[in-house]
């Protein structure tokens, strides 16, 4: 813009470039640090058509992770400018995209990726897969089975079990019939005793 300055019969058109602003906004699409992962800060920086231009700026909660540069030229050699901003943290776990469409609201958005577990190390199956020979049986030694234990003859086996032993034992004495006979003897020995003395005094 020109301003027009009076003085006497000069008259001075003042040149004012025209400024601009631009702000940046950091965006964590993370479900609300679900991992912890998040960092406290981050970094940026202002780029002018492509080229660095050494100013930063530092995002974290007590700036709500937004900055505005101010005092920036509007136009170089007749052109608009076009300003942009670029990451210098690096986030792990984090991909970072930066939307620079509108100058008054750059939005640098960084999404987090949750880590996957190591997969398992399992042992490699054996390549060669030759199924184990199987055993041979032609050569097998057949156990021999045992002697049959010799039948005993009944007749025999009758004959030992009533063979007499070589010393049998004295038949008992039978005490009873003895103690009879005797009682006999001694009453045929009364009787006929009684018998003569009966006949001698017949005779007499």
């Amino acid at each position: 813009d020109y301003t027009t300055d009076i003085n006497g019969t000069t008259i001075t058109n003042k040149y004012t470039p025209g400024e601009t602003s631009a702000t940046v906004t950091k965006n964590w699409d993370d479900n609300n640090n679900q991992d912890g992962k998040r960092p406290t800060e981050i970094k940026v920086e202002l780029y002018q058509d492509g080229k660095a231009t050494g100013k930063t700026a530092t995002l974290n909660e007590s700036n709500n992770w937004s900055h505005t540069w101010t005092g920036l030229d509007e136009k170089a050699k007749g052109q608009q400018v076009k300003y942009t901003v670029e990451e210098l943290t690096k986030v792990k776990g984090y991909t970072t995209h930066v939307d620079n469409n509108d100058i008054g609201n750059l939005i640098v958005t960084n999404k987090y990726t949750p880590e996957k577990p190591n997969k398992p190390i399992y042992p490699e199956k054996p390549k060669d897969k030759t199924p184990p020979t199987k055993p041979d049986h032609s050569n097998k030694v057949k156990p021999t089975p045992p002697d049959k234990p010799s039948k005993v003859d009944k007749a025999d086996q009758s004959k030992d079990n009533k063979t007499k032993p070589e010393n049998p034992l004295k038949e008992l004495p039978k005490t009873g019939m003895k103690i009879i006979t005797s009682w006999i003897t001694w009453v045929f020995i009364g009787i006929l005793g009684l018998y003569l003395i009966l006949r001698k005094r017949f005779n007499s």
